[in-house]
């Protein structure tokens, strides 16, 4: 009984063993299945993550090649980066070429503003004197037509001086023939036809001063004018200097010094003596040739027409022996400041 008791009791070990290992393997299938759901859960992450390895390879090469290619763009860059530090360098130079060029414009715009100023205080001058011509212009006008109505009053008084000169004639061809007791008659007549003549030779003689006058004094307008550019005209204290005064000469001499038969070495003799240039006549200012001319022509216009009979200069008669017409007067009866 002990050996049965003990084999129900092995009996019932075993079959609380068995039924224990039961209950495990029943466990154990449980995590089988578990196992083999993770073992497919796994596998399927196994299949994803070498799908995502094939991916990554490939992303992986794409970015190999991309930052192969940004580090070529990068040494592009890089060499862009030298060459734009070149160019800024050569911009920054230009900027400083800029600036100063800039404040050259700037000097030369204030240099022009002045210029501008001074041009503009000549066209008011300019016009101011333009003005004064008209009005000089209006009184030349009026003294043209009282000039021309003298001469044509003058044509007439010749024209019925040669009709008295052929009456004359004739009445000295009859007095001739007849001569005897008429001499009181024939010097009576002779005097009155002295007088008409001498009264004529006043008119012309005025009428000639009267042209010369205005010959040098009217001739500076257009000498300003003409000349305005220059920069002696600009500033007209300064020396004309060498190289335009022969050309200011030559104006002068074509202007007035022809119509009242002088010339211009004779002016320039005067220049020197008279202190408007001290060593050479080219020292004189566009004022001092202005002065000079004046008073140089005013010298000659009183020899032409003296005012006494002692004064030094032309007398009616050597006018009358030499038509009216300086041109036609020898070298020595021309005035010369040298000689006169």
């Amino acid at each position: 009984e002990t050996q049965v008791d003990r084999l129900e009791t092995q009996v019932d070990r075993l079959s609380n063993e068995t039924d224990r290992l039961a209950n495990e393997t029943s466990r154990l299938e449980i995590i089988n299945d578990e196992l083999e759901i993770n073992i497919q859960d796994l596998s399927t992450q196994n299949h994803r993550l070498n799908s995502s390895l094939l991916q990554f390879d490939t992303l992986n090469t794409q970015l190999n090649t991309s930052t192969i290619q940004l580090t070529q763009q990068n040494d592009i860059l890089q060499t862009n980066i030298i060459q734009l530090q070149d160019v800024n360098i050569d911009l920054n130079q230009t900027v400083n070429d800029l600036h100063q060029h800039v404040n050259t414009l700037q000097q030369a715009n204030d240099e022009l503003s002045l210029l501008n100023q001074d041009l503009w205080s000549a066209v008011n001058q300019l016009s101011n004197e333009t003005a004064e011509l008209s009005l000089i212009n209006i009184q030349l006008n009026q003294t043209t037509i009282r000039l021309n109505q003298e001469v044509s009053t003058l044509a007439d008084e010749l024209d019925r001086l040669s009709s008295l000169n052929a009456n004359l004639a004739t009445m000295v061809s009859f007095l001739d023939e007849t001569a005897i007791n008429i001499d009181n008659s024939l010097d009576d007549f002779t005097q009155y036809l002295a007088t008409q003549i001498t009264g004529n030779r006043v008119l012309v003689l005025e009428a000639l001063e009267t042209l010369y006058l205005q010959r040098s004094s009217f001739w500076d307008c257009d000498f300003r004018d003409y000349f305005l550019v220059e920069d002696f005209a600009q500033n007209r204290n300064t020396p004309i200097g060498d190289d335009s005064f022969p050309e200011v000469m030559q104006y002068v001499q074509t202007r007035v010094l022809d119509d009242l038969c002088l010339s211009s070495s004779d002016l320039e003799t005067y220049l020197i003596n008279e202190g408007y240039a001290e060593t050479k006549s080219s020292e004189a200012s566009f004022n001092d040739v202005l002065r000079a001319v004046g008073a140089y022509t005013d010298l000659a216009v009183d020899y032409y027409f003296p005012r006494r009979a002692s004064d030094t200069g032309l007398s009616a008669e050597e006018w009358a022996d030499y038509g009216y017409d300086c041109i036609n007067l020898p070298e020595t009866l021309q005035y010369s400041y040298r000689i006169n």
